[in-house]
């Protein structure tokens, strides 16, 4: 046969004779080359050729009763491409010989429902948000005149309204009752064109499938699969059917006689319909849910307990308590808010069932109080659980609704565990019982139950502030330091960038807890004891999954209290340290188990955990607690290190890192001869392992991680380690610098070494030398993770001095011209920590350092706008400049080649700095600054003296003989800039001597117009200084205040009057916030939009010492802002909202709650704010509303990362969906919640993929109109580049989504959505993939 390239109809031809061959192998070949035939011919070498594809038809349908089973599946293999080439019209028949066939030498007697199935997933679908094309429809009528009849036994209605009876796929009168295969093929036919489908047709499955579930003669599987069938059709149900279908369902479980398959039934198709369509189907649950209940009443317990005492306890009993519990998760899960009002039912049912087991029958009372009476718990028998595994009996069922019952609880916890712990419910009635079944037999169960508990503790955890580790386990590859993102105020004298992050490098002491204020954790650690007791006891099982989640659940809980395992040392650590030693031979010798969780249990899973719990420990709890099991511990660590398996040696290293901690000061309570051999031995373990070049890479980082944790924690101690040993790690990490592989490992490690002390052992010349100069050569280098890291270690030896005196004159001036690249303006970050270390280099040599090439470069980045803490750095460099006597070149380039060139405010700052910190080195004086002032007529150049000036006046104090009429006679100018430059002169003069200035100053705010407005500028600039010493203003904060109040209403001084206030009021809060908060209240919109600015302000400027002034009042505030009447209000409310979330998330979690509502409202589209404007010839839609929206996103975004857990999820995903199909900024943020939200919630995100595709493709499939403008074609390319990219993203966090599941309907649209884009979008798909490659 010639090639498969360009295949025609001939080709095909000549394969007719082959299929009747009598040899099977030749048959089955004959179509595999049929198969390649029709995979590689084009769409149309078909379609005119219908002699052939009539016979090619006859010969399949016969193949498919061929007696060889290969030959048969082959058949089927080319049934979907064989569709895909003939003509629409041949479809209907096609379908008809298919289903017409009867097998005779095949035993397999589904083929033809099989081979009906392959045909209609082949045919084309219907797309959501894409019009019918004349394929789907052609396919649709086919299904609809051919197959639907025999499904449903009826025709479509004929033009006469007729109906003509055809042969009935899914009968029920056969011995069997319906055909199981029947069934599949109908679900595959409403997954596939539901959408299509006739309200006629639909209402006829509908039926056709209630009577079956009716039906006494069909099975049990046929009903399951039934079941999910009805569950799938119900996504296409018109509301009327729905409710005639959901009316008629409950008529059933009213039924007096109702048997307990038919009951089971019922309860399993309303939680598989709640899966399905949960907006719609949750209105229902109000009447649904008190049936499942009554499934799982204390009525159906005591009847069950009955049953099996007198020993004839019915199976489907159970199984239909079963189904209860599973309906119940999904009605949670899916519909939580409509379930709501049975939380107290659902809480009983499943505390009753969770310690349910007929073969262990127990008093109710002694139930109850089992928590409380701890002795029962603690000093009964010793009864080993292993041993009461025996117990267990194959015709026992009831652990599986023990099962479902503690999954139905944990799902309760996960979607309401916040609002739930805090109302006390949790620990009240939950925990308890949760804690007694610890004692449960069956394994499965047991996992299910910790894994709840777990859950809660995390709960937990989110409705407080989050505790920190003693000391930050970090994680490789190290990062650079980042800024403080406290804002801090322009007038600080000491920039403070880059605090140096002493707790995150591992030196910090254990934090010390105060007393719980919250009363979840106070409940929580009322329990503790009895939970420490049982999972204690856990832990001495083999059985791995138990182990395991014991191990997390300590980690956990360990998390509220840190120093809660003191008095259970003894029986946690030693069965830790025996899962560590287990030897890697046992690893397969466990099944593998899962929770709910989704976390598989095996010998090295729980080897992993347990030495995270050992890190854990470590870091929480006092060297004292920990030091008599040293040993055992220390030989575990040991064995584990030294693992092939790589997590395993890097968790044990990681464990190791706080150990090290625990053992050396300041952790160590003293430093004695056992604790250096502990510290020397793990020294020489890590050394070792750091030094291996057979080791995986990542453990090597960890080691050498490890290693810079041990030499930075022994630097100070008089015990360290050997010099010999000391000097052989450093002169390795020296080494390891050059090593490309391990290059910014060894960075991490070398940079907590020169953090640590000033040991000169350590701080040796010639290994400094080296290290600066490496470190140095690495700024050259493109890779940014790595310039960053080699800066913050520079930064980290700048900064200490005696590694900064070991600095020879050659290495500074090599380490200056390395850095001088990086000060530039297009990396602030950079530029920054650069900045930061020539101020430092400059003290230590200001003579080397100070060049004319620094100069010049100074100059170069002071033209650009610099701003914040970069500004503030480098002032500190040119005031180090200035104080070091070399500032005299540097102040006459910045006078000759800077001047007017740059920015007035930030050149003029600039040279005041350096002027006032160089003295009488410089050439020039204030005078001189003075003499140009008053002879200059230059706009520019005044403005410049002016900003040179105030700088002066705030930096002097004063001492200074600069006087306020310098400034004011400026404000006078015609000018404009000049004008402006006066006004933040004075207030930045004023802010240095406020006693001359101040008076001046409000004593000028008394004139009107634009006068007044310069004023506010001054008043401005004075309350950004706030926090110098010299801007005190508390003598003059009420005459301010008054003044403010006066000024600020006008328009044109309401914003900068507003940020005024707020400044003012972040001084003294106690005094100003109850003002501000009863202004909010007041009749003029002007008036309230002032202070609601002001808030804003006040929140974003004053630090934590005004959090108790404002707890008592920012929630009440925030609700007026966001009911204001004024929709601009009503936007700046949410900008103010936002910025509470930013700068004071510990107030406003606690109220959460209550602005969530607030805040998602603001976020939906009010059509009333929706208007058509007239432009020309043109309609134009305004959407007064959008701005407020667009704050809700921003506010939603960022709650996300800090409060997802509080959060009403359902809603969020809402409005995440509802913003797809919003306007392009919020479609933009929109995007950005959701790229968060597939790693916070990964499960919920999975759930709603059907939904997003809907969005998605109709963001693709958007056309523009021809005279589209050049902003709208740019839009429209950005939102669907950001669209399949997180789709790339979503299809690769959630595989699973793209394969079908039988009987789950879950995923449908999506994947054929992702089908719509490899057939439309390939390329732009592919492009995508690759950039999320590359970002990743």
């Amino acid at each position: 046969m010639g090639t498969y390239g360009n295949p025609s109809a001939a080709d095909v031809a000549t394969l007719f004779n082959k299929f009747d061959d009598p040899d099977s192998d030749i048959r089955y070949m004959t179509l595999v080359d049929l198969n390649k035939l029709l995979t590689t011919g084009s769409p149309s070498f078909l379609i005119r050729e219908q002699s052939t594809c009539n016979r090619l038809i006859d010969h399949l349908v016969r193949l498919l009763d061929d007696s060889n089973g290969d030959v048969q599946s082959q058949a089927l293999k080319c049934l979907g491409p064989f569709s895909a080439k003939i003509s629409s019209e041949l479809l209907a028949p096609f379908l008809e010989w298919i289903l017409n066939l009867r097998t005779v030498k095949s035993q397999d007697a589904s083929i033809p429902a099989t081979a009906a199935r392959t045909l209609v997933l082949s045919f084309p679908h219907p797309l959501a948000g894409v019009p019918y094309s004349k394929s789907v429809t052609d396919a649709y009528l086919a299904v609809s005149n051919v197959l639907l009849p025999r499904l449903t036994g009826r025709t479509n209605l004929k033009a006469d309204g007729k109906a003509t009876k055809g042969k009935d796929m899914l009968s029920t009168e056969g011995p069997k009752g319906a055909d199981i295969d029947a069934i599949d093929l109908l679900s595959d036919v409403v997954r596939c064109f539901g959408v299509m489908l006739h309200v006629q047709e639909i209402e006829n499955l509908q039926k056709k499938l209630t009577n079956i579930l009716d039906d006494s003669k069909t099975g049990s599987i046929a009903k399951k699969r039934t079941v999910a069938a009805l569950s799938i059709l119900s996504a296409y149900m018109s509301d009327p059917l729905l409710s005639q279908f959901v009316s008629s369902t409950i008529e059933s479980f009213r039924e007096s006689h109702i048997t307990p398959a038919k009951r089971r039934l019922l309860i399993s198709l309303m939680g598989a319909v709640a899966r399905a369509i949960p907006r719609r189907f949750g209105p229902y649950l109000q009447v649904i849910t008190p049936f499942v209940l009554s499934a799982v009443s204390q009525a159906e317990l005591d009847k069950s307990l009955e049953a099996h005492s007198e020993g004839n306890h019915d199976p489907l009993a159970e199984e239909t308590q079963e189904a209860a519990f599973v309906a119940l998760d999904e009605f949670i899960s899916c519909c939580p808010i409509d379930i709501v009002s049975f939380t107290d039912e659902i809480i009983d049912s499943g505390i009753r069932y969770v310690t349910y087991d007929p073969a262990v029958v127990e008093d109710d009372e002694e139930l109850d109080e089992a928590v409380n009476e701890e002795e029962d718990f603690l000093d009964g028998e010793e009864e080993d659980y292993e041993q009461e595994e025996v117990l267990d009996d194959d015709e026992d069922a009831s652990w599986k609704i023990r099962r479902s019952a503690s999954k139905m609880l944990y799902k309760l916890i996960s979607v309401r565990g916040n609002e739930l712990i805090e109302g006390g419910v949790v620990y009240e009635r939950i925990v308890p019982i949760l804690i007694k079944a610890f004692k449960e037999r069956e394994e499965s169960v047991r996992l299910e139950i910790l894994a709840a508990i777990t859950l809660i503790i995390k709960k937990t955890i989110d409705t407080v502030a989050p505790l920190p580790l003693a000391t930050g386990r970090s994680s490789l590859p190290m990062q650079t330091l980042s800024p403080n993102p406290r804002k801090r105020r322009r007038g600080d004298s000491n920039p403070g960038i880059l605090e140096e992050h002493i707790a995150s490098q591992g030196f910090a002491s254990p934090i010390q807890l105060s007393s719980p204020t919250s009363s979840s954790r106070k409940d929580l650690l009322k329990l503790g004891t009895s939970i420490l007791s049982g999972l204690t006891r856990l832990l001495s099982q083999k059985l791995v999954p138990t182990k395991q989640a014991a191990v997390v659940l300590l980690q956990t809980y360990v998390q509220v209290r840190h120093d809660s395992l003191t008095d259970y040392l003894s029986k946690v650590l030693e069965p830790l340290i025996d899962s560590i030693l287990e030897s890697q031979a046992h690893v397969g010798a466990h099944a593998i188990l899962s929770s709910s969780t989704g976390s598989a249990a095996t010998s090295t899973t729980l080897r992993i955990e347990s030495l995270q719990l050992l890190g854990v420990i470590f870091d929480t709890h006092s060297s004292k607690s920990v030091a008599p099991y040293l040993d055992r511990v220390i030989q575990g660590l040991v064995y584990a290190i030294d693992d092939k398996y790589f997590k395993i040696a890097g968790e044990a290293l990681k464990a190791s890192e706080s150990i090290i901690q625990a053992l050396t000061p300041p952790r160590a309570f003293g430093y004695d001869e056992k604790s250096a051999e502990y510290v020397e031995k793990m020294f020489d373990v890590v050394l070792k392992k750091a030094q291996s070049n057979e080791v995986d890479l990542e453990v090597r980082h960890r080691a050498i991680h490890a290693l810079g944790i041990c030499l930075a924690r022994t630097a100070e101690t008089p015990q360290n380690l050997s010099g010999r040993k000391r000097k052989d790690a450093l002169l390795f990490l020296q080494e390891r610098l050059k090593n490309e592989m391990t290059r910014i490992a060894t960075i991490g490690a070398v940079d907590m070494v020169l953090g640590s002390s000033g040991n000169p052992e350590d701080m040796n010349p010639e290994w400094i030398q080296h290290v600066a100069m490496e470190l140095a050569n690495q700024l050259r280098k493109a890779d940014r993770r790595l310039r960053g890291s080699s800066l913050a270690a520079i930064r980290r030896l700048a900064s200490n001095a005696t590694a900064c005196d070991a600095l020879d004159n050659g290495t500074l001036q090599m380490m200056t011209t390395q850095l001088l690249p990086l000060v530039r303006s297009d990396n602030l970050h950079h530029l920054t920590l650069a900045v930061l270390i020539l101020t430092n280099l400059v003290k230590k040599a200001p003579q080397v350092v100070v060049s004319n090439e620094v100069n010049s470069r100074i100059c170069e980045v002071v033209i650009e706008p610099l701003s914040g803490h970069t500004l503030e750095a480098f002032l500190s460099l040119i005031e180090a400049i200035g104080a070091e006597g070399v500032g005299a070149p540097l102040m006459t380039s910045l006078l000759r080649a800077v001047g007017v060139n740059g920015d007035p405010s930030v050149v003029g700052t600039v040279i005041g700095t350096l002027l006032v910190a160089g003295g009488t080195s410089l050439p020039i004086t204030t005078e001189h600054i003075l003499h140009e002032l008053s002879t200059k007529q230059d706009d520019q150049r005044v403005a410049l003296s002016l900003f040179i000036l105030g700088e002066i006046g705030l930096r002097q104090g004063s001492p200074s003989n600069i006087k306020p009429d310098v400034f004011l006679k400026s404000l006078q100018s015609r000018s404009d800039s000049v004008q402006r430059a006066a006004a933040i002169a004075l207030g930045r003069a004023g802010a240095g001597n406020t006693r001359a200035f101040l008076p001046v100053i409000l004593g000028a705010a008394k004139s009107t117009g634009n006068a007044q407005s310069l004023i506010l500028y001054s008043i401005k600039e004075l309350l950004q200084q706030g926090g110098r010493a010299s801007a005190n203003i508390s003598t003059y904060s009420q005459e301010i205040w008054n003044k403010l109040m006066e000024i600020s209403g006008s328009t044109d001084n309401k914003v900068v009057g507003a940020e005024c206030i707020g400044r003012l009021a972040a001084t003294e809060p106690v005094r100003y916030l109850p003002l501000l908060q009863s202004y909010l209240s007041d009749a003029s919109p002007s008036v309230r939009s002032m202070v609601i600015q002001a808030v804003r302000f006040a929140l974003s400027d004053s630090d934590e010492a005004v959090d108790d002034a404002l707890k008592p009042s920012l929630l009440k505030m925030l609700t007026v802002m966001l009911n204001d009447a004024d929709l601009e209000n009503r936007r700046l409310a949410m900008t103010t909202v936002y910025s509470a979330a930013r700068h004071k998330p510990g107030i406003i979690l606690a109220s959460l709650g209550k602005l969530l509502p607030y805040i998602i409202k603001a976020a939906e589209i009010n059509p009333n704010l929706v208007r058509e404007v007239q432009m020309g010839p043109f309609k134009h839609k305004v959407d007064d509303g959008l701005e407020t929206r667009k704050g809700a996103y921003e506010t939603l975004h960022a709650l996300l990362d800090m409060a997802y857990a509080r959060m009403n999820h359902l809603d969020l995903f809402d409005r995440v969906i509802a913003g797809l199909r919003d306007e392009h900024d919020v479609r933009m943020l929109s995007m950005l919640m959701l790229t968060k939200l597939m790693h916070l919630d990964p499960d919920e995100t999975a759930r709603h993929l059907d939904t997003l595709a809907g969005p998605f493709q109709e963001i693709t499939s958007t056309k523009l109109k021809e005279n589209a403008v050049k902003q709208e074609v740019e839009k429209l390319q950005e939102a669907v580049k950001d669209v399949l990219i997180v789709t790339v993203r979503l299809q690769s966090r959630f595989p699973q989504v793209s394969i079908p599941t039988a009987g789950n309907p879950q995923g449908q649209a999506w994947r054929a959505y992702i089908e719509y884009l490899k057939k439309d979008f390939a390329s732009q798909l592919q492009n995508a993939e690759a950039e999320v490659k590359i970002q990743e």
